[in-house]
């Protein structure tokens, strides 16, 4: 059976939601420790963000996760979406091929 490999780690003690009277979430509390905010500097991206999910398992109870953008499949999403772009940049769009050779295409 393969691994399932993800983007992102927990962090931090997420409370269960408070909801409202028709039952709709009111908020959530992340509680964070000095060592998850000494943490925080190795998850940032390259524009200096931090992306922290606040989200509810399978198993019904709170949890965060914290984007890590170091992690095996964020790097190998990253260099598919790179290798995407530079697959769509090579190919010539044919009014592209048209323009470049001064003919009409009718």
């Amino acid at each position: 059976m393969s691994e399932t490999k993800y983007d992102s780690d927990f962090i931090g003690f997420a409370d269960d939601p408070k909801l409202n009277e028709d039952g709709t979430i009111r908020s959530w509390r992340l509680t964070l420790k000095e060592n998850h905010l000494a943490d925080l500097e190795k998850y940032k991206t390259a524009k200096g963000n931090v992306y922290i999910t606040m989200l509810v398992a399978k198993s019904g109870k709170s949890v965060a996760t914290i984007y890590n953008p170091r992690s095996e499949k964020a790097i190998a999403d990253m260099n598919a979406y790179k290798a995407k772009g530079t697959q769509q940049q090579t190919t010539a769009q044919p009014s592209q091929a048209f323009a470049e050779n001064n003919d009409l295409p009718f």
